[in-house]
């Protein structure tokens, strides 16, 4: 049923008519940038998420099989589930020859809690915002407590992340548009097909072996540790 819904999808008139539909004022994404976009959000959260999701099932006291056994159909079940929903939302956004959830709701159930769909975005841009956020302000003090040979405790995230947006962030939301950074998004895939390979080269070489995970957990915590204590002898230094 997903595969003639799709096929009666691609072959509509619509879709091949959707370009003039969706024109909006200044340069806009091509269709190839949108989905490298796509697939470079989702591929690169999941690639490390996931690992961290099973890892956590292990934690729980599961077994590697078992934890296997029970992550892949739940990977399978999800990712068919977001696949429905992507291609009920490029139907519905095709029949109606509208752009935009709003439109599509509008077009479709009427007007009434029209907003609900465009809330929604709201919500997951904010969450994908903040998860960003600390990803740059993670990456952004390590790069600079190894550039200047600081303990990472005495760079300030806060400031890291209010330069990186005063510097780099708050220019680039005020472009007209961001169609000429898609180009971007394919080193983005790149680097995540970069760490895929690293990760199969690890788990290859036998670096993800039970006795090698529990020295590298040792070595991190003792590292944590360690920088806790130096963070607390300078807090008591100050007072």
């Amino acid at each position: 049923m997903v595969v003639a819904d799709a096929i009666t999808l691609l072959r509509s008139p619509l879709l091949k008519s959707s370009s003039a539909v969706v024109a909006v004022a200044g340069p806009s994404a091509s269709e190839s940038q949108c989905t490298v976009a796509l697939i470079k959000n989702i591929v690169g959260t999941g690639v490390l998420t996931l690992p961290a999701g099973v890892a956590r099932l292990t934690d729980s006291g599961a077994t590697p099989a078992e934890a296997i056994a029970l992550a892949v159909p739940l990977l399978l079940l999800f990712g068919a589930l977001n696949a429905w929903g992507f291609l009920l939302i490029g139907r519905v956004c095709v029949e109606t020859e509208q752009p935009s959830y709003v439109g599509a709701w509008t077009s479709t159930l009427g007007p009434r809690l029209a907003a609900l769909p465009a809330v929604a975005s709201l919500l997951l841009c904010s969450t994908a915002a903040i998860a960003c956020a600390t990803v740059i302000a993670d990456t952004g003090t390590d790069l600079l407590a190894a550039l200047f040979a600081l303990p990472a405790a005495d760079v300030s995230r806060t400031a890291v992340l209010f330069g990186c947006a005063a510097s780099v962030l708050t220019p680039l939301c005020l472009l007209p548009s961001l169609a000429p950074l898609g180009t971007a998004s394919y080193f983005g895939v790149a680097g995540v097909l970069v760490t895929a390979l690293c990760m199969i080269a690890r788990l290859a070489d036998g670096t993800y072996d039970a006795t090698d995970a529990a020295a590298l957990a040792d070595a991190g915590a003792a590292a944590a540790e360690a920088a806790g204590g130096g963070a607390g002898g300078g807090g008591g230094g100050l007072g």
